[in-house]
């Protein structure tokens, strides 16, 4: 088995190093312009190489900036059924990516997490829909807009 660090590490160059040629990426978090409660990741790639013509002496920098909303942010490696339904969001805790979409009795998509915690306790603020931890007391106040959280109607022809 190959470990997983390196037997001899080294270090990267100097932040200003005018030998370095390749890539560096800086990285800044920024409010997102459109929803203040979110951030996105700024990626800006700068490259560096040795100018066509010259003698090794002067070096070209390139700088291109990427915004990538932290939400939309995932691995290849992630299951692709989590990318499906990108245009999603959940109605309780504003989540994009989830296994398993589910809808409430009247449409409104609900993530995996709030859609099973919706089904078993079946409180809600009839409000904003924000459902509560199972900690919460069905009497207490959403604490996202401070209604009244109340225990929906069951119904039996229910989808789920």
């Amino acid at each position: 088995r190959a470990p997983r660090k390196q037997q001899n590490p080294t270090r990267s160059a100097a932040r200003y190093d005018p030998n370095f040629r390749g890539v560096t990426m800086h990285m800044e978090m920024q409010l997102n312009d459109r929803r203040a409660d979110q951030c996105q990741l700024v990626i800006t790639p700068h490259y560096r190489y040795c100018a066509p013509k010259s003698k090794g002496s002067l070096f070209v920098t390139a700088g291109v900036k990427k915004t990538h909303p932290i939400s939309n942010l995932v691995s290849a490696h992630l299951n692709p059924t989590m990318l499906l339904a990108e245009n999603k969001i959940c109605a309780s805790c504003d989540t994009r990516k989830t296994p398993l979409w589910r809808d409430a009795e009247d449409g409104t998509p609900l993530c995996n997490a709030c859609g099973i915690r919706y089904k078993k306790y079946r409180i809600r603020c009839f409000h904003c829909w924000h459902i509560p931890k199972k900690e919460g007391n069905s009497n207490s106040r959403c604490f996202r807009c401070g209604n009244a959280l109340r225990v929906a109607a069951y119904r039996k022809n229910s989808s789920w």
